[in-house]
């Protein structure tokens, strides 16, 4: 028994010598208590020699691994979290340095006309009730000074027998319609002081006229009267008869906001006082006069002619001297004429002319004519030498139609209507077109075009009785628009 026991724990010995892998022990009952202890010990011996054989391999072929609690865990998770909510705040801080830094930047480009003008985008689209090609378009720029009635967001239209008038800046895109005049007994207006109301006929013209406590519109056409309308009470409140043919332009004079000019296709120039209803004075011509414009002093006047002439009317001293201006208005001697050889008219470049047909516009630039003809030849020309300065030529003016232009406020700009339905901005200095705008709905013959007073817009009306107004869009209204389009996917494609 004892040597079978031996043998046996000998093998045993001999096998975990020669590996490192544990055996599980047979159960075998042992007498001898000292070679079990024997035993003991050298299975200890051999088992710390493999442990320590395992930890040498694994520190060799077995990477360090560490081990994270839930402690840790949460901490890692929390600080992640931080620092990605630190990251998306600093982005959202960069990005509104960026955006103040590019409103910045753009106010600063705002300030250069070429680039507002080249950013203009369709605001607005309307179609006049009246049905008929728009003849003019008047914003009242010049306020009255001390006045607390500021009129000069306002717009108005002529055509047919109508004035529509709009509030411009109040009502973001769009036209506020203010009041609508029909004259001449076509509909709910009637006659002034009960007069009976004159032969039905187009409105060719008209002009805003100062007042403290309203905004005051004279207009005129076919129907040969001079019809004073007030916007605060929505009548017609004069009417100023006399011309002897169609009135084609009027003007308000502005060193005296009681005074109006008118010329007609009869041959005269008229000066009159609205609220005396009296026609102050008559310059005579052979010449059938269409446009008009004043000089920057006030002191003459510009006259178109259908032969392509430019006549001068002198303009008396006593009416732009306020002094004697208040003596002379209370005589009867009304009113003065001045004949075409007077020393009160001149007729300009009548043998050498610069337009040979209709003068269908005209302005004044740096004391010098600015006008455009119905063939579409525009020209900047000195009024003494009759030497031209600036011609301003595009292809698209090259067929005939008669439109009104528009200069902006500073006079470094001018807008003109073709008849392809789109408009042609120019820089009045160097004489290049700057940008032309229309749009693809807009194929009638424009008819007149302005500037607004900050000049970040243009309204036109067209042949077809349509006013489009193109503003400038500046990039963080173009971003959120393109915003709005990509969260409404299915409204912007309409």
């Amino acid at each position: 028994m004892e040597t079978e026991n031996s043998s046996t724990n000998n093998s045993i010995i001999n096998n975990l010598n020669g590996s490192p892998k544990k055996r599980q022990h047979e159960d075998t009952e042992m007498t001898d208590n000292t070679e079990s202890e024997n035993l003991t010990s050298e299975q200890n011996e051999i088992e710390t020699s493999e442990q320590s054989t395992l930890n040498s391999e694994s520190n060799i072929k077995r990477p360090r691994t560490e081990f994270n609690n839930s402690d840790s865990d949460f901490e890692n998770k929390e600080n992640k979290e931080n620092k990605e909510n630190n990251s998306d705040k600093k982005d959202e801080n960069d990005k509104e340095e960026e955006e103040k830094e590019e409103e910045i930047n753009e106010a600063e480009l705002e300030k250069d006309h070429n680039y507002c003008l080249n950013r203009l985008y369709l605001k607005r689209l309307v179609r006049e009730n009246h049905a008929s090609p728009i003849r003019q378009i008047v914003m009242n720029h010049q306020p009255l000074p001390g006045s607390e009635f500021d009129a000069s967001n306002i717009v108005a239209t002529v055509a047919k027998a109508g004035i529509t008038v709009y509030d411009n800046e109040h009502c973001g895109n769009h036209f506020d319609i203010m009041a609508h005049f029909i004259l001449n007994g076509q509909g709910y207006l009637p006659g002034p002081n009960g007069k009976v109301p004159t032969v039905e006929g187009q409105m060719n013209t008209m002009c805003w006229i100062n007042k403290i406590d309203d905004a005051i519109i004279a207009t005129a056409g076919v129907d040969k009267d001079i019809h004073i309308l007030s916007l605060a009470y929505t009548k017609e409140i004069a009417l100023l008869p006399g011309h002897q043919d169609a009135v084609d332009d009027l003007l308000s004079y502005t060193l005296n906001n009681n005074i109006i000019i008118s010329c007609s296709r009869d041959g005269t120039v008229r000066i009159w006082d609205i609220y005396k209803e009296k026609c102050l004075c008559i310059y005579k011509s052979k010449e059938i006069l269409t446009v008009m414009t004043l000089s920057v002093k006030g002191d003459k006047i510009f006259v178109g002619t259908e032969a392509g002439y430019v006549i001068e009317c002198i303009i008396p001293e006593w009416i732009y001297n306020k002094e004697t201006y208040d003596e002379e208005i209370k005589s009867d001697d009304f009113p003065r004429v001045y004949e075409s050889d007077s020393k009160y008219q001149i007729t300009r470049n009548s043998k050498d002319k610069i337009h040979s047909t209709v003068i269908d516009s005209i302005g004044i630039i740096n004391d010098n004519i600015l006008s455009k003809d119905i063939n579409g030849h525009i020209y900047l020309w000195n009024l003494e030498t009759n030497e031209i300065l600036k011609e301003y030529k595009h292809h698209n003016l090259l067929r005939q139609n008669r439109c009104r232009f528009g200069i902006s406020s500073d006079n470094a700009l001018l807008c003109v209507g073709t008849a392809f339905g789109t408009v042609l901005i120019f820089d009045l200095i160097n004489g290049k077109v700057i940008s032309e705008i229309g749009h693809k709905r807009s194929s009638e013959p424009v008819k007149c075009s302005i500037f607004t007073r900050n000049c970040k817009s243009i309204i036109f009306g067209s042949e077809n009785a349509t006013i489009w107004r193109f503003d400038y869009v500046s990039k963080k209204q173009k971003k959120e628009w393109e915003n709005w389009r990509h969260s409404h996917p299915e409204l912007s494609k309409k």
